[in-house]
């Protein structure tokens, strides 16, 4: 009997030690992030950053939050890392509008593997219209990084991309583009659009059908999360 109690045991521990299952905010994130689920991993990056929904509807950043990011703050190393992680996934998801004001706050660390963030602003800008503001944001980063690689030819082909775009300004053509005043664009990632047959086809990940179906994602150190997909 002692045998089997102390087998169970084992068995168990075994168990919980492959199962991994996380719990903190930012670990969720990085599980979420690292399987491409960029709309959760902003959820969850934004719960590690202790936003309420009082304190920022959707992930615009609330009055005074940079005060929060201080040399003197404990958790400061911690509050980088999910500010940096929150603009990247709201980018890679194509949220520029919400991206350009966390990188704006991300580009003034001054950890060297935040040195990106200054570029990814500049784009962001671009994607936003800010053509000027982007100029000049890819000229600033360029000043700092140091290193000849694509980011200084790619960081030269943008700024000549947006030159183009403020000569087309001036010059503007003859039909206007707007965005679809439906509900087109709900939760998720809605990308690659196409129309056939005069139907407008498009790839998105929102949560839809087979409510209560469970989905485990694991990272690279084995960290697993259970995703419930949830009809909407």
């Amino acid at each position: 009997m002692k045998l089997l109690k102390t087998l169970l045991i084992l068995c168990l521990f075994t168990a919980a030690a492959n199962a991994q299952f996380v719990t903190n905010s930012k670990r969720v994130a990085d599980v979420y992030f690292q399987n491409k689920e960029y709309y959760a991993a902003a959820e969850y990056y934004k719960r590690s950053l202790q936003l309420s929904s009082a304190d920022s509807a959707g992930f615009v950043v609330p009055y005074g939050f940079a005060n929060k990011i201080k040399q003197d703050n404990p958790k400061k190393e911690d509050y980088e890392y999910s500010v940096f992680q929150l603009a990247e996934s709201l980018r890679l998801y194509k949220n520029f509008t919400d991206a350009e004001k966390w990188y704006a706050l991300a580009k003034e660390f001054k950890d060297p593997k935040y040195v990106l963030a200054t570029f990814w602003y500049a784009e962001s800008l671009r994607a936003n219209q800010k053509f000027d503001e982007a100029i000049a944001a890819f000229n600033q980063f360029s000043g700092k990084y140091k290193l000849n690689d694509a980011y200084v030819t790619k960081t030269k082909s943008e700024i000549a991309s947006c030159q183009f775009a403020l000569f087309e300004l001036r010059y503007p053509r003859l039909f206007k583009l707007t965005k679809l005043q439906n509900d087109i664009n709900q939760k998720g990632s809605n990308y690659t659009p196409v129309i056939k047959d005069s139907k407008f086809y498009f790839t998105s990940s929102r949560p839809v059908g087979d409510a209560g179906k469970k989905q485990v994602l694991t990272d690279q150190n084995n960290a697993k999360v259970s995703k419930k997909k949830v009809h909407i």
